[in-house]
């Protein structure tokens, strides 16, 4: 065999090895709580049981709230925008406002998420109503937006009252 032959033999060999594989599992990533990281957490939004959905929506905007990262959970929180459940689009927008401070996501510049905050400012759930019109009034004020200093309330700080 000459040695152009082999080369190219080779390279067609190691492109059908590679084609064959399954992309390796996500590595779970983000900071536990409750015994799962963030990304498990947005990933269990995709779980077709909606109590499972909600628990996990209310728990990534919790988990905002104290001011913990959850930014690894943003592409699932984004789709759950969308979900068929009211009240599960509600908390995930509002775990997405909190998900997306300091990151370049332009919250207020896409439809799905806005349109989701706007029904759970309106919502028949007293909590959810309360959290979410406090975020779209932020974001409603001059100079004020989704960012670090706007939308979502900043963290209090360790010590403060609660």
């Amino acid at each position: 065999m000459k040695a152009p032959q082999l080369v190219c033999s080779a390279a067609v060999l190691l492109f059908c090895v590679g084609c064959d594989q399954t992309p390796a599992p996500r590595e779970p990533a983000g900071v536990v709580y409750q015994g799962k990281r963030v990304s498990e957490w947005g990933d269990q939004l995709k779980n077709p049981d909606q109590q499972s959905r909600l628990e996990a929506a209310k728990l990534l905007h919790k988990m905002g709230k104290e001011g913990l990262g959850t930014k690894e959970a943003i592409p699932e929180l984004e789709a759950a925008v969308t979900d068929a459940s009211a009240e599960v689009r509600g908390w995930a927008v509002v775990a997405l406002v909190y998900a997306v401070r300091g990151t370049p996501y332009p919250i207020t510049q896409k439809t799905e998420p806005m349109a989701a905050l706007k029904e759970a400012a309106e919502s028949p759930n007293e909590e959810l109503r309360a959290v979410a019109r406090e975020i779209k009034d932020r974001m409603d004020q001059p100079g004020r937006g989704p960012g670090p200093n706007g939308g979502a309330p900043a963290a209090k700080a360790q010590g403060e009252g609660g």
